[in-house]
C-alpha cells in the first residue's frame, strides 16, 4: 500500500471512527469558508474530498447542516461512476443515520457499504465499515451481533498486515489494538469479564511494545475493575496501585480520584473498612480540589457505606446528608434515588422510623416519576411519528385530487386523448388506492406499538404503586404489632432491637431501584445549538459530552454510550472544564444544567 493511498483511506476513515472514538473536530468557519471557495475549480475527486470534510465539520454540530454535503458528494460520486467514492459516501450515510439516532436504517447503510466495499476489494475500509457497524448494534443493545462484526473487522486488519509488511507492524498493530479494547468493553457490557480482560490483555501486550503509557494505564485500569466485579480482589487492588501513581504524576487528577474511589470499593467488598475509607477520604479530596460535585457526592455516599457497616450509624446519616445535598444541587435523580434508599437505612438503624419510612416513600416516588416520564416521552415520540404520517397522506391525496382535476379538463379533446386521460385516471385511482392501503397499514401498526406502549407504562406505574403500597402497609403493620408488645414489656431491649431488623430487612430486601438504569435512554434535542452558541470553542465530541452530562448520565454510562473507556470520559472531561472556562470552584453539572 502506497503512502498516498494510505493517507487517503486514513482521511476518509476518520468519519467512520467517530462512531465510536471521540476526535478533536471544532467548526472553523475560516476552514469551512476556505473549502466553498476552492470546490468550483476541483476535479471531481478532490470535490467529493471536499464535500466530505465539510459533511464532518457539520456533523458534530448540527447533522442536518451536514446532510446537503452528504447529498452533494453522492450526486458526484454517482455521476463519475466512481464504486470506492459512492461506497465511501454510502458510508457517510449511514454515519448521519447514527447521529440522528435513527440506528435501523444506520445498519442498513452499513451493509451496503460493507459490501461494496468487499466487492472493489478494499478490506481496509471494509474493516472500518464493520466496526462502525458493531457500534451501532452496541447502541441498539445487540450485543452478541457486535462481538460478531467485531471479529470480523479485525480478521481483516490481520489480514492486511500481512498483505502489506511494508507499512510496518506499528502501524497495524495499534489499529488491531484498537479492536482488541473494543470487543473487550463490549464482552465486559454483557458481564462475561473473564472474556473481556483476555481481549484486554491482548491489547496491554501491543501498547507495551509501542510504548502508549496513557493507552496502556486506561486499559489498566479497565482490567482492575473487571477483577473488582468477578470477586478477585488482590488482583484489582494490585492494579490500581499502580495506575494511581502514574494518573497523578500526569496530572489526571480526575482519573486518580475515580481510581481511589474504585480501589475503595475494592476494599469494602473485601472487608478491609479501614483502607476503604482512607481511599474514599483521598478521593473526596480530589473531587474538592478539583470541584467535581457529581463524583464527590458518589465517594461520600460510598464513605457512609462504611461506618454504616461498621455500625457507626450518626456518621454515616451525616454523609448520606451530604451526599443527598450534592445530588439535589446537581439535579441528579438517578443519585437522589441511591442517597434516599441509604439515608432509609440509616435512620431506620438509629430508631427513627418516621424519617426511615419518610426517605423509603421518596426512593420509591423518584423511582416511579422516572419512570414514568421517560413512557410518556416514548407515547409522545410515537404520536409525533403519527400525525407526521397523517399529514403526508392527506398532501399526497391533496396532489391527487389537483391531478384528476387536471384530468377532468382534458375531456374535451380528442377520443385518443380522452382515452389516455382514462388511462392515467385508472393508473393514478389504483396508485392511491395502493398507497392508501399501505400507509392505513403503517397507522395501524403505529396505533398498536402505541397502545402496547401505553399499556406497558400502566402496568409498570401500577406494579410500581402496588408494591410501594403493599411495603408501607406491611412495614406500618409491623410496627404496630412491636410497638403494642414494646408497651407491654418491661424489657424493652430485645424488642427494640428486633424491631431495626425488621425495618432494615424491609429495606434491604427492596431492590427494584436497580432496574431503573434499563429504561433511561433519552435523545436531547435542539440543546447543540445553545451550547455551541454560548461556548464557541467546544469541539463536537465536547457537545456530546456535555449533552450526556445535561442527562445526569454516569461515567460508565457515557462511556457506553461513546463507546471508550471510563479513563477517557474522565480526560474529556477535563479538556471540557478547561475550554468553559471553569474555576475550580465551578461546578460542570451546574454550568451544563444553566444552559437553555
Amino acid at each position: 500500500m502506497n503512502t498516498t493511498k494510505k493517507q487517503l483511506i486514513l482521511y476518509l476513515s476518520c468519519l467512520y471512527f467517530v462512531l465510536g472514538t471521540p476526535l478533536s473536530y471544532s467548526q472553523d468557519q475560516k476552514y469551512v469558508d476556505s473549502i466553498l471557495k476552492v470546490i468550483p475549480s476541483q476535479d471531481y475527486k478532490n470535490k467529493i474530498s471536499s464535500y466530505r470534510r465539510l459533511f464532518v465539520e457539520h456533523l458534530y454540530v448540527n447533522p442536518e447542516l451536514a446532510k446537503p454535503f452528504l447529498d452533494s458528494s453522492m450526486t458526484v460520486a454517482k455521476r463519475n461512476k466512481n464504486k470506492y467514492l459512492i461506497a465511501s459516501t454510502v458510508g457517510d450515510f449511514g454515519a448521519y443515520l447514527y447521529f440522528i439516532s435513527e440506528y435501523n436504517d444506520a445498519l442498513i447503510q452499513q451493509d451496503i457499504a460493507i459490501n461494496m466495499f468487499s466487492e472493489i476489494g478494499d478490506k481496509e475500509q471494509e474493516s472500518v465499515a464493520l466496526n462502525n457497524k458493531g457500534n451501532t448494534f452496541i447502541n441498539v443493545g445487540r450485543f452478541n451481533e457486535a462481538i460478531e462484526v467485531n471479529l470480523a473487522s479485525l480478521k481483516l486488519k490481520e489480514e492486511l498486515k500481512i498483505e502489506y509488511p511494508e507499512d510496518g507492524d506499528d502501524y497495524w498493530d495499534e489499529s488491531i489494538a484498537a479492536s482488541y479494547w473494543n470487543i473487550g468493553n463490549i464482552y465486559g457490557d454483557i458481564k462475561n469479564y473473564e472474556t473481556s480482560n483476555e481481549y484486554y490483555r491482548k491489547a496491554e501486550v501491543i501498547y507495551e511494545r509501542l510504548n502508549l503509557i496513557d493507552d496502556l494505564m486506561s486499559l489498566r485500569s479497565n482490567i482492575a475493575i473487571n477483577y473488582k466485579l468477578k470477586g478477585q480482589y488482590k488482583k484489582a487492588i494490585s492494579i490500581f496501585k499502580t495506575t494511581i501513581p502514574y494518573d497523578l504524576s500526569q496530572n489526571y487528577f480526575n482519573d486518580a480520584a475515580l481510581s481511589y474511589d474504585n480501589l475503595g470499593y475494592t476494599y469494602f467488598l473485601a472487608d478491609s473498612l479501614e483502607k476503604a475509607k482512607l481511599n474514599y477520604e483521598k478521593a473526596i479530596a480530589l473531587f474538592e480540589k478539583h470541584n467535581d460535585a457529581s463524583l464527590k457526592g458518589i465517594s461520600l455516599r460510598h464513605l457512609g457505606q462504611v461506618f454504616m457497616k461498621e455500625k457507626k450509624n450518626r456518621q454515616a446519616l451525616v454523609y448520606f446528608n451530604e451526599s443527598l445535598n450534592i445530588s439535589t444541587n446537581t439535579n441528579s435523580l438517578r443519585d437522589q434515588i441511591d442517597d434516599h434508599f441509604e439515608l432509609a437505612k440509616a435512620y431506620a438503624a438509629l430508631g427513627n422510623y418516621n424519617m426511615a419510612y419518610e426517605n423509603y416513600d421518596k426512593h420509591g416516588k423518584l423511582y416511579k416519576d422516572v419512570l414514568g416520564k421517560e413512557n410518556i416521552e416514548k407515547i409522545n415520540e410515537l404520536e409525533i411519528r403519527y400525525d407526521t404520517e397523517r399529514k403526508e397522506k392527506a398532501l399526497i391525496i391533496k396532489d391527487s385530487e389537483i391531478e384528476l382535476l387536471k384530468v377532468q379538463e382534458e375531456k374535451n379533446k380528442t377520443q385518443r386523448n380522452a382515452i389516455i386521460i382514462a388511462a392515467i385516471s385508472a393508473l393514478s385511482i389504483l396508485l392511491l388506492f395502493i398507497y392508501g392501503l399501505r400507509q392505513k397499514m403503517k397507522r395501524n401498526k403505529l396505533v398498536k406499538e402505541k397502545l402496547d406502549a401505553e399499556l406497558d407504562f400502566k402496568k409498570k406505574e401500577l406494579t410500581t404503586h402496588a408494591l410501594h403500597l403493599a411495603k408501607k402497609n406491611e412495614l406500618l403493620e409491623g410496627l404496630k404489632q412491636k410497638a403494642n408488645q414494646l408497651k407491654s414489656d418491661e424489657n424493652t431491649t430485645n424488642g427494640y432491637q428486633q424491631l431495626i431488623r425488621t425495618i432494615d430487612f424491609d429495606l434491604k430486601d427492596d431492590n427494584n431501584w436497580e432496574n431503573f438504569a434499563h429504561y433511561f435512554q433519552q435523545v436531547h434535542k435542539d440543546f447543540n445549538h445553545n451550547v455551541t452558541k454560548k461556548y464557541p470553542e467546544v469541539t463536537p465530541n465536547e457537545l456530546r459530552l456535555i449533552s450526556l452530562v445535561k442527562m445526569n448520565l454516569s461515567i460508565k454510562e457515557m462511556a457506553n454510550i461513546l463507546n471508550i473507556s471510563i479513563s477517557g470520559v474522565k480526560k474529556a472531561r477535563q479538556r471540557l472544564r478547561k475550554k468553559m472556562n471553569l474555576s475550580t470552584k465551578d461546578s460542570l453539572e451546574m454550568a451544563v444544567l444553566k444552559i437553555n
